[in-house]
């Protein structure tokens, strides 16, 4: 396996363990899409060949979180 591939296969699994993270918390499909593809960016270019069992708990608080922004986003939209 080439290093590119296994980093290809990193950046799918955190984005994938993100997608799920992100549907839990705002059932939202397309706002679940933009946040994994946040997340997984996000530890992608700071952590490019750590495994994804090492950043499992980092990755959920860090979609967490970007699911928080987009609550308090969708809330300020509201109100104007």
């Amino acid at each position: 396996m080439t290093k590119k591939n296994k980093k290809n296969i990193i950046f799918r699994e955190i984005k994938k363990l993100s997608f799920r993270t992100a549907m839990y918390f705002t059932g939202d499909y397309n706002a679940a899409k933009k946040i994994a593809s946040r997340t997984a960016s996000l530890f992608y270019l700071n952590h490019p060949d750590e495994d994804t069992e090492d950043l499992k708990a980092r990755i959920y608080v860090t979609t967490r979180n970007f699911c928080y922004e987009h609550f308090r986003e969708r809330k300020r939209e509201a109100k104007i």
